[in-house]
């Protein structure tokens, strides 16, 4: 199962609607940076999963810390936007370090008990 990836494909949905639902204002820089980093976790995330490259998902770690840092120093910190981008920056960067298959024994182990 590759709930961690998944977790990070609906992490990366909430924030393409968050511009919406917490109504940023005008602001299209915020909405823009929102959509793109939707984007790179869904494609990062695409070819973990479906590729099966298997560390393409430590590729969220950077754009979680890009995410957070945009939050830190160009959002005011009293706004909706800066607070949820925070939140999910840092489940994103708990998520990321999850391996793919968080819920299976290591591969070594694997291979141990398919000789038996």
């Amino acid at each position: 199962m590759k709930w961690p990836r998944y977790s990070e494909m609906l992490l990366s949905l909430w924030l393409v609607a968050a511009p919406w639902i917490l109504s940023y204002g005008d602001s299209t820089i915020f909405r823009t940076i929102n959509i793109a980093a939707a984007a790179g976790i869904l494609l990062l995330d695409l070819l973990s999963v479906t590729l099966y490259k298997r560390y393409a998902h430590l590729g969220v770690l950077g754009i979680a810390l890009g995410l957070l840092g945009h939050a830190y120093f160009a959002m005011p910190p009293e706004a909706a936007g800066t607070q949820n981008n925070v939140i999910v920056a840092l489940l994103l960067l708990m998520f990321a370090i999850l391996p793919t298959e968080a819920t299976l024994p290591p591969p070594s182990w694997r291979e141990l008990h398919k000789r038996d």
